[in-house]
């Protein structure tokens, strides 16, 4: 008794867990293009790199990349909207741009 009750829960953990593989790929495409549905006003990258220190024309390059973008209309006609903050290998100011970043809002 104790042995079929705990491979019914191990079974029905098991279908838990691998529910969302049986998903279409129709469905999740759905999802996916209402969720892109309304046009954003901006297209934001953010870019944390050790930009003083490595010296590697990292900084002149995304700048370069960002306006040909916006001057070709290559996003869609969506500008792009470039921040770039250097971490100077510091791994607590990395986590603090980390957390900068994820609080713009898209």
């Amino acid at each position: 008794m104790r042995t079929a009750l705990l491979v019914a829960l191990s079974a029905g953990l098991l279908a838990y867990a691998l529910r969302p593989q049986w998903r279409s790929f129709e469905r999740m495409g759905e999802r996916r293009f209402q969720a892109l549905k309304p046009r954003p006003k901006e297209i934001l990258v953010g870019v944390c790199w050790p930009f003083s220190a490595n010296q590697d024309g990292m900084a002149d390059g995304l700048q370069l990349a960002k306006e040909e973008i916006n001057s070709g209309g290559l996003a869609g006609g969506i500008p792009l909207r470039l921040i770039l903050r250097d971490d100077g290998f510091d791994l607590d100011k990395i986590e603090k741009i980390a957390i900068e970043f994820s609080g713009n809002p898209p």
